[in-house]
């Protein structure tokens, strides 16, 4: 049977719209439908004003249709039926499902994450090409008197085949996602009002930096010292209160990190510590490797490092850090809600692949250890994850002062989703120690849509 636009009808459609358990796996069955009807244009890219004013009919309809505060369960019958018959009417099958399909990422992309995590129960799940995940804006909530950056769906259009909250995997790049941590980290969310860096050392003098072409592995000069001063640095955190610590890269060991994982686990606080990174071996290669360490939980984000340093591109005997550069970049990203959270090391932020492939994931929360002698880079990287991800991205690079002796400024970089004022660059003591900053954000939730 063809109906009068052309198209066929989809006799499994009335079933997907009558069956499906949650309103974010009713959107994704819409976008599928749409996607698999093989249309070249959706109807919010054409230039017809009579194609666009249908389209925009039942977008608005399904936003009427869908209003009001729920769960992602909760679907009515009479809902369903409607939805049905809407779509029946319009004149274009395929643009009234594209429609549809928008007006609840529109309206109802709140309750995406928790049924996308029930979906993935929970555990780390790696995205195969052509699954779809919600990438709804963080619920930012400024301080009085500052106002948001524009939200990224309205810089850029959704891609070809794509929602504004919900995305599909294109299998350019390897990513796990882990909703194993997401209580803990709503919390820090909820918080965020301050965070802090954590310089274990001022010269690079006390870094052991072995010779040769490729530099491997990097790390404390005298490793009985440095966890010395990771326990004061980690006492400090303690005392201030502060919900994310970042360690500049390359500051530890992985034994380093075993030490210190029971001081973070027993803060009283919902706190985040970013161990900085280290060199070590996985399955007999050698990786950079940043480990997350959470207050109440014995529970780790990890992320090993996809770009290598390297000094190839200026005269002279080339050199890069001893690990492999991936072809394909590997992420770890972890929600909490519409907070998603990731870590980078260093170079990665600059890499215009990796950074693009965090901000296809929608990470808005990004923390970057650093081992740098050029920290300048890092301020259009954060402001370019702003304007792409209304992101909140916190570089800490160390040591304080660089090989030839003199201070590496900025030691702090931040990007922050705030109109007019999205990069700061924060000063530190010149010592070593913890330097605690201000974030732009309230710690109430006044204007969050419910989340369950």
């Amino acid at each position: 049977m063809m109906r009068s636009d052309g198209h066929p009808a989809d006799p499994a459609l009335e079933e997907r719209i009558r069956t499906a358990p949650t309103l974010w796996r009713l959107a994704c069955d819409l976008l599928a439908s749409w996607r698999e009807a093989g249309v070249e244009t959706s109807p919010n890219d054409d230039a017809d004003d009579v194609r666009y004013s249908a389209w925009a009919e039942v977008v608005e309809q399904t936003e009427d249709l869908f209003a009001g505060v729920r769960t992602a369960e909760q679907i009515t019958q009479e809902e369903r039926s409607g939805l049905v018959q809407m779509i029946a009417a319009a004149p274009s099958l395929s643009d009234a499902v594209h429609a549809a399909a928008w007006g609840l990422a529109v309206s109802a992309n709140y309750t995406f994450f928790p049924a996308w995590r029930d979906e993935l129960e929970s555990k780390p799940v790696a995205l195969a090409p052509g699954d779809m995940y919600p990438v709804a804006d963080a619920p930012w909530v400024l301080r009085e008197g500052l106002a948001l950056s524009p939200r990224p769906a309205s810089l850029s259009s959704p891609k070809a085949g794509e929602l504004p909250t919900i995305r599909v995997h294109d299998g350019s790049f390897d990513v796990t996602i882990d909703t194993s941590l997401e209580r803990p980290l709503e919390a820090i969310a909820a918080g965020l009002t301050q965070a802090a860096a954590g310089h274990t050392n001022a010269d690079w003098t006390e870094l052991s930096i072995p010779p040769g072409d490729l530099v491997f592995p990097v790390g404390p000069a005298d490793p009985a010292i440095q966890y010395e001063r990771l326990e004061a640095l980690l006492e400090e955190a303690r005392v201030a209160g502060v919900p994310l610590t970042v360690l500049p890269e390359l500051c530890v060991t992985a034994e380093h990190v075993e030490h210190i994982a029971p001081l973070v686990e027993a803060f009283e606080h919902p706190a985040l510590v970013v161990a900085g990174s280290h060199h070590t071996l996985v399955d007999g290669e050698p990786e950079n490797v940043a480990v997350g360490l959470l207050a109440g939980t014995d529970g780790r984000m990890t992320q090993a490092k996809n770009v290598p340093f390297a000094n190839e591109v200026v005269p002279g005997r080339p050199s890069k850090e001893g690990i492999r550069s991936r072809t394909r970049p590997r992420l770890s990203v972890y929600p909490a809600d519409r907070y998603r959270f990731g870590i980078a090391i260093c170079r990665d932020l600059l890499d215009q692949r990796v950074r693009e492939a965090y901000d296809r994931m929608g990470v808005n929360v990004l923390l970057v250890p650093a081992l740098s002698e050029k920290t300048q880079p890092f301020l259009q990287a954060v402001a370019a994850r702003v304007a792409s991800a209304q992101a909140l991205t916190i570089v800490v690079n160390g040591p304080l002062n660089g090989p030839s002796g003199g201070a590496l400024r900025p030691a702090i970089v931040v990007g922050q989703p705030v109109a007019d004022d999205a990069v700061v660059e924060h000063p530190t003591s010149d010592a070593i120690g913890v330097t605690v900053f201000d974030l732009p954000f309230r710690s109430d939730d006044d204007g969050v849509d419910p989340i369950e």
